[in-house]
């Protein structure tokens, strides 16, 4: 289960640097104006995402622009959620390859 709480606290962490801080920190301040929060998705948003990702890992401009009316998010924070989904597969088949699934251990292997 992903701990949301852990990366809202790192989120906070992140974020610009307000106009009353010391003079020192002056030269590390962010624009604000150029700075971007993270998108907070709900589950019904999420629930949307998944099932389209399950159809199809990369939806074409029409899937996209009837995602972009059903959860109200817009068209790039949906195209960087399916970037984001994908990669996020790729590492985990990856790191899969690595070790011997549980599916193919010794006791499960139907011998011939």
């Amino acid at each position: 289960m992903y701990n949301y709480d852990a990366e809202i606290s790192a989120e906070a962490d992140r974020r610009p640097v307000t106009p009353t801080a010391p003079a020192s920190v002056s030269s590390v301040l962010v624009n604000p104006a150029l700075s971007r929060y993270r998108t907070v998705l709900s589950d019904y948003q999420l629930r949307v995402l998944r099932s389209c990702y399950a159809a199809t890992t990369r939806p074409d401009t029409a899937t996209r622009d009837r995602l972009v009316h059903m959860t109200g998010l817009s068209g790039r924070v949906i195209r960087v959620w399916f970037q984001n989904r994908r990669c996020k597969d790729k590492k985990r088949c990856c790191n899969n390859n690595d070790q011997r699934p549980a599916s193919l251990t010794s006791s499960t292997v139907i011998k011939v």
